[in-house]
């Protein structure tokens, strides 16, 4: 046998995240406890890096505390994963599971498109992509802002469909309950495309139930999760004069600065090179770091002043309710993509002169009426006066209460009367019925 050398060519499909994406993206999703916990491991695994002084002493006074008690590794774990001792640095946690949503997306999106206008595409529909993981702008939108043909960018969204979770980036609830039976293979492509256009929701979902199998509602709800304990508003909204006054809570632990000696070992001709080349790649490191706080906290103030604008009468107890806006018009006015929005309000909250709310609870849909908008809430208290006010002999119908509210030029479904009966806690008409 004789043995020889050969050079070969192989092609290989590697997954690789942008990190300076990836590091901001997480940094929107923080809220202000973990942030603080993340920027503090960042500076002991970054030499670059420095707290303020202050806060430097109040660190080395609590770790001082901390030696009169035993070591316990679960109580001392890093808070994204892993323990203190070799703390991996936050872009190296970032890439570790659990990952977010959007990050799954993102890195199944770069290793699927590689061809630059794919990808190009395949990042548009990401960036427009709605907490539900619906699409919120048309295909036709689509086209246009990335100036490709409306077919070609039909066949990427289809492709971005496939990704995990399945469904993401589908035009409506119609389309994504038809995708959900086009992937359990109970119907075929042509199906699909056929049924997309003459069926509605309400008729899927009868099929569904006369098949006895359950689909999820949108395409994100399997990856929802909230584990927040304690919170820290980093919005507080007051009143002064009459006019609603917006401060952003300052963390002490964001103001971060580029070591001072380190800096200079960087810029001398008498750094070894190997120190400086490691140096060099931490600098770098910082410098990324630092700008994607600064971009937070500035998307947040963005945010806080366009909530003191459009919600001042219920900040200030003028209304009862918000105004309806939704993200997806909040997105537009501020001119940010609603996949980011969406990132920078979750798990965030405001204090304000009527008590502490999540910041998601100022963006919600409205429902139209003929010359005017509810909220939601709006339409609860609408619903619960209208079967207040019932004959309890005869009670109303969800029809009934349908056609009523049709009537005030509120145009609204029985199925979503149904729904808002529920939330209400209120039995339907026949278990309301007394007998006289």
């Amino acid at each position: 046998m004789k043995l020889e050398h050969r050079l070969q060519k192989r092609l290989e499909l590697r997954v690789q995240p942008i990190p300076l994406l990836i590091l901001e993206a997480k940094i929107l999703e923080l809220p202000a406890l973990e942030l603080e916990e993340a920027v503090i491991n960042e500076v002991e695994a970054n030499p670059m890096l420095d707290l303020p002084d202050s806060l430097e002493k109040s660190i080395d006074r609590m770790l001082k505390k901390a030696q009169d008690f035993p070591y316990e590794p679960e109580l001392n774990a890093h808070p994204m994963g892993g323990y203190e001792e070799d703390t991996p640095s936050f872009e190296e946690v970032l890439e570790s599971p659990p990952v977010s949503v959007w990050d799954r997306l993102e890195v199944q999106a770069s290793a699927e498109f590689t061809d630059e206008k794919d990808r190009k595409i395949g990042m548009a529909i990401l960036d427009n992509l709605d907490g539900k993981g619906f699409l919120s702008i048309s295909e036709e939108e689509l086209a246009e802002k990335t100036k490709e043909e409306l077919e070609y960018v039909r066949k990427i969204r289809r492709c971005f469909m496939e990704f995990d979770p399945k469904g993401s980036g589908s035009l409506s609830i119609t389309e994504f309950l038809l995708f959900q039976l086009l992937s359990r293979k109970l119907i075929s492509e042509e199906e699909f495309e056929d049924f997309s256009k003459k069926l509605d929701e309400d008729k899927i979902r009868e099929i569904t139930h006369n098949l006895k199998i359950s689909l999820l509602p949108y395409p994100f709800s399997l990856y929802e999760q909230s584990s927040t304990s304690y919170i820290i508003p980093e919005i507080i909204f007051r009143i002064v004069n009459q006019k609603i006054q917006v401060e952003l809570y300052e963390s002490p632990f964001t103001s971060l600065s580029i070591n001072p000696v380190y800096e200079e070992m960087l810029k001398s001709d008498k750094t070894p090179k190997d120190i400086k080349r490691f140096l060099a790649k931490k600098y770098k490191s910082a410098q990324k770091f630092r700008e994607a706080l600064i971009k937070r906290k500035e998307y947040i103030r963005r945010i806080a002043e366009f909530i003191a604008q459009k919600q001042e009468d219920f900040l200030l107890g003028k209304v009862s309710f918000p105004v309806p806006v939704s993200q997806k018009d909040a997105a537009l006015e501020l001119d940010i993509p609603p996949s980011t929005l969406n990132r920078i309000l979750k798990e965030k909250y405001a204090d304000t002169p009527r008590g502490v709310f999540a910041l998601r609870f100022f963006f919600k849909h409205g429902v139209r009426g003929t010359n005017f908008t509810l909220s939601q809430d709006e339409l609860l208290d609408i619903i619960k006066e209208i079967i207040d006010s019932e004959d309890k002999a005869y009670p109303l119908s969800d029809e009934e209460i349908t056609a009523i509210l049709n009537q005030r030029g509120i145009k609204i479904k029985r199925r979503t009367v149904t729904q808002k009966r529920k939330k209400l806690g209120i039995p339907s008409s026949r278990e309301r019925k007394i007998k006289r």
